[in-house]
C-alpha cells in the first residue's frame, strides 16, 4: 500500500503550492504604505515591449514609495489577456 504523502514514482519532485512557499508569505504580508501614490501604468497585454513595461512599473513603484515586496504583490495587476 502506497503512503499518500509520498510522490508517485522514484526521483519525482512534487512542487509545493505557491502559497506554501516562504517567498509568497513575505509578499502576501507586504502592506501598502500610507503615503503610497497610485501606480499609473498602461496594462501589459503581450503586444508591447515587456522590458519597457517592467521598467515603467518599477520606476513608478519606487517613486511612489514602494519596495520589492510590494512590487511583486502589485505587478500581476498590470497584466491583461494572454500576459496574465
Amino acid at each position: 500500500m502506497r503512503n499518500e504523502q509520498e510522490p508517485e514514482g522514484r526521483g519525482e519532485h512534487v512542487a509545493q503550492p505557491l502559497w506554501k512557499q516562504p517567498f509568497y508569505e513575505k509578499i502576501d504580508e507586504a502592506r501598502i504604505p500610507p503615503h503610497f501614490r497610485e501606480i499609473l501604468v498602461d496594462p501589459f497585454d503581450g503586444t508591447q515591449d515587456p522590458h519597457a513595461h517592467l521598467q515603467v512599473f518599477q520606476t513608478q513603484i519606487y517613486i511612489s514609495g514602494g519596495d520589492d515586496k510590494l512590487s511583486c504583490k502589485l505587478f500581476p495587476g498590470t497584466l491583461r489577456g494572454v500576459a496574465l
